[in-house]
């Protein structure tokens, strides 16, 4: 049986030690954010490709959509969003729809047939999508006045019900 040398077995102590203090550093709260989360500051993308920042905090809750041109239930909630906008505006709800189609042009061919009457961002590598844990389309995401996550509903959200969740004193609803 080979033993280790003194020499070896410092140097494999010593290996261990950084691999323990790097791990140690490494960030576990990358995963997806969840209710009761606070949301960081969102860089995102322009319909014109420049980036942009979401601040989810200040004098207005915020109500993002993830969303895709190619999917039906997207498509078919599109006028709710429209009628869904006119009805926040006057309750400070900021309705943001974050598409995740790789391509502007494809974006912008379906917001010519189906115009926005809110703001429409991109998220084309999915980085934001992926932040929320978004497996589906579409997936809402309820964000209060001081940046935290008051619900996250996977799949067709209309205007009332969204306010509903959005209320001040509301508890948060289960994640769907």
């Amino acid at each position: 049986m080979n033993a280790i040398s003194p020499r070896r077995s410092h140097a494999l102590v010593g290996a261990i030690a950084v691999l323990a203090l790097l791990l140690a550093s490494c960030d576990t709260s990358a995963g997806p954010l969840r209710q009761g989360d606070h949301v960081p500051t969102l860089t995102i993308t322009t319909r014109t490709g420049a980036s942009a920042e979401i601040v989810p905090a200040g004098d207005h809750a915020l109500w993002l959509v993830f969303w895709a041109s190619w999917c039906y239930p997207c498509r078919a909630e599109w006028p709710g969003l429209n009628k869904a906008q006119q009805e926040q505006a006057a309750m400070q709800v900021r309705l943001v729809a974050i598409s995740v189609d790789e391509q502007a042009s494809t974006l912008e061919q379906f917001l010519a047939a189906h115009p926005a009457n809110f703001e429409v961002v991109r998220d084309p590598e999915g980085q934001i999508a992926k932040r929320f844990g978004v497996m589906g389309f579409p997936t809402h995401v309820l964000i209060d006045e001081a940046g935290v996550v008051r619900a996250i509903v996977r799949g067709p959200l209309d205007g009332a019900r969204a306010r509903a969740l959005l209320q001040p004193g509301t508890a948060t609803a289960p994640e769907e």
